[in-house]
């Protein structure tokens, strides 16, 4: 697919796949779904309806190309959308005793 974009033109994988693409709803939806936060959960948090977070969520998944809720948080954090330790979490910590 990416060969088909153009065979003399060069992509760097921000062009391709470029965060920005998110837009500051979106972003914010990502980061409650980081901390763990269900949509209903969200909707509560952000003022919102139900049925907005979930059209939220599902444009989230699909430009992040992830498969699902914990998929997308990941690749935010890799792609640096969502900074960990997450603010007003506190520390994690092991449940090892």
């Amino acid at each position: 697919m990416v060969s088909e974009i153009g065979k003399n033109q060069q992509y760097s994988f921000g062009e391709l796949f470029s965060p920005s693409k998110l837009t500051d709803r979106e972003a914010e939806i990502l980061f409650q779904m980081a901390r763990g936060l269900d949509n209903q959960g969200i909707a509560d948090e952000l003022c919102l309806q139900l049925q907005t977070v979930k059209n939220h969520s599902s444009h989230v998944l699909s430009k992040l190309q992830a498969g699902n809720r914990t998929h997308a948080v990941v690749l935010g954090i890799q792609r640096g959308l969502i900074e960990l330790p997450l603010p007003g979490l506190g520390p994690l910590r092991s449940q090892v005793a």
